[in-house]
């Protein structure tokens, strides 16, 4: 029983970064979603279109990730004062 119990402390004692990994995990899945969706894309048009359709993904994942740093985070992480959107942190 001793140890069932030392378990949960050792993984209470690890809740951010476990909630870090699992954030840096899932970020990476839909990274490789992005790509996935390129290669559908590309595989549904004509071989001339496709320089234009890659641009247009990468495009597509850097004004995403650009979006979030500059609004999305400070929405989702900020504090403020009913804990629902965030009111701070916005550009950090």
């Amino acid at each position: 029983m001793s140890t069932l119990a030392s378990i949960y402390e050792f993984q209470a004692s690890l809740g951010s970064e476990l909630d870090t990994l699992w954030l840096l995990i899932a970020t990476f899945l839909v990274f490789l979603m992005q790509t996935g969706f390129a290669m559908l894309e590309v595989g549904s048009i004509n071989a001339k279109n496709t320089r234009n359709i890659l641009l247009k993904n990468v495009l597509d994942a850097s004004f995403g990730g650009l979006i979030w740093w500059l609004w999305g985070f400070g929405l989702a992480m900020g504090n403020s004062p009913n804990r629902f959107v965030g009111t701070d942190l916005f550009a950090v």
